[in-house]
């Protein structure tokens, strides 16, 4: 049986200012040692926008399939505090006034076929 999976996720991250907008002073790159499979593609998606926090519909759509172009890249994008969780509405609106650092963040993952091996 064929399945799709996720194998590791690309975090990319610096200080967003709600006025002056990224900092790219503050940015950083981490790796995420996780792994997400499912019977499809969209599946599997799910499953990592899920855990992630970020939505898949609508306005506040925080996915990107076939990122930057590259067929199976997903993006998914959001906004985090320093303890690399989704903010409140309380965080959120302090943020705007400038009493709170918050980070954009946006992790990168492909999207494999697997087809187990005949042995």
């Amino acid at each position: 049986m064929t399945t799709y999976q996720i194998n590791g996720l690309l975090k990319f991250a610096e200080v967003d200012n709600y006025e002056d907008g990224c900092d790219p002073d503050t940015s950083y790159a981490q790796h995420v040692q996780i792994c997400f499979t499912g019977k499809s593609a969209m599946e599997v998606i799910e499953k990592a926008a899920e855990f992630l926090g970020v939505e898949t519909k609508g306005e506040n759509n925080g996915v990107e399939l076939n990122a930057c172009d590259e067929k199976g890249r997903v993006d998914f994008a959001k906004m985090e505090d320093s303890d690399g969780t989704t903010p409140s509405k309380s965080q959120m609106a302090a943020w705007k006034q400038g009493r709170e650092t918050l980070y954009y963040v946006v992790y990168s993952a492909y999207v494999e076929k697997v087809t187990p091996a005949k042995l």
